[in-house]
């Protein structure tokens, strides 16, 4: 399934590594992958680290708060997701505009009264 996923983002964007730095499409997927290994993080430390030592009432309580913090990042992987969905992939809006019949763009533009 990662594999896929990589797999389909690389086509997504197309099959260029500089379209994720410069496009938005780019942005947003690198900004879920970064808030999924958040909540990836947050639960691997609450399943080593908290849970066998979870008779502390402390311990219950930073439990509970790490539970609810990974619970706002993963709405925020959703709303993420749902943004990536309404968003032209990279080669998708590149090649919109520039292959866009009669819409040409000047090449100078001058800035000077006439």
């Amino acid at each position: 399934m990662i594999t896929s996923g990589i797999y389909l983002a690389f086509v997504g964007l197309g099959r260029s590594f500089n379209h994720p730095l410069y496009s938005s499409y780019g942005r947003v997927l690198a900004a879920k992958i970064e808030a999924f290994a958040i909540v990836l993080a947050i639960g691997a430390y609450n399943r080593f680290f908290l849970v066998p030592t979870i008779d502390l009432a402390s311990t219950r309580r930073l439990l509970v708060r790490n539970v609810a913090t990974e619970s706002l990042i993963i709405v925020g992987v959703i709303g993420l997701a749902a943004l990536l969905a309404a968003t032209p992939p990279a080669h998708m809006s590149m090649t919109a505009s520039s292959s866009s019949p009669g819409m040409s763009l000047p090449s100078q533009v001058s800035l000077s009264k006439k």
